[in-house]
């Protein structure tokens, strides 16, 4: 499907309710469609909206597709999962107390789309290829997780947080994003 130019992917699942569609970077855009919806509808609906994404597409094309990470191999997981342990300890140590913040566990994971996480019972998870990070992101990475202790979202309120002990973390976590795996 194509609007006046424009490749439109379309994906039709059980659990979408509503059309809707989305503009990811490099320009690629993605209908999502419930299985009622006809292709005639889908035209219209992208008609409807066809401004919004010209100028989405425009946005977004010259931004970089992140790389996907991809989930390391068992054998490389236990062989360096306890040295990501004592990094990403180290820097707990350093940042917690500035925060005033204690942690539940601390797990690393070979995790498949995410470098960490925070669960709501305060435990931390981090990707053991973290290990692997210049020490500016991985400083991002561990104060990113801490933040979620205090806001368990990615509002203002986290965000200021976060620039507390990591000023320029907008440009860390697009490297993050886009330069590591």
């Amino acid at each position: 499907m194509t609007l006046d130019g424009i490749p439109i992917e379309t994906r039709t699942t059980s659990r979408t309710r509503r059309m809707r569609v989305t503009v990811y970077p490099g320009g690629r855009v993605v209908v999502s469609r419930p299985r009622s919806a006809t292709d005639r509808g889908v035209a219209r609906f992208l008609h409807e909206f066809e401004a919004w994404i010209r100028k989405e597409v425009n946005r977004m094309k010259n931004v970089p597709v992140p790389v996907p990470r991809v989930r390391g191999t068992r054998a490389d997981y236990l062989a360096r999962k306890e040295d990501a342990r004592t990094r990403i300890m180290g820097r707990l140590a350093h940042f917690a107390p500035r925060y005033g913040l204690t942690f539940g566990r601390v797990a690393i994971k070979n995790m498949t789309s995410r470098w960490g996480s925070c669960s709501a019972k305060r435990n931390l998870n981090f990707h053991y290829k973290a290990v692997d990070l210049p020490h500016d992101l991985l400083d991002y990475l561990v104060v990113h997780e801490l933040c979620h202790l205090k806001e368990m979202n990615h509002g203002p309120q986290f965000w200021a947080l976060v620039a507390q002990e990591v000023p320029d973390y907008r440009a860390l976590r697009s490297r993050l994003h886009v330069e590591h795996i």
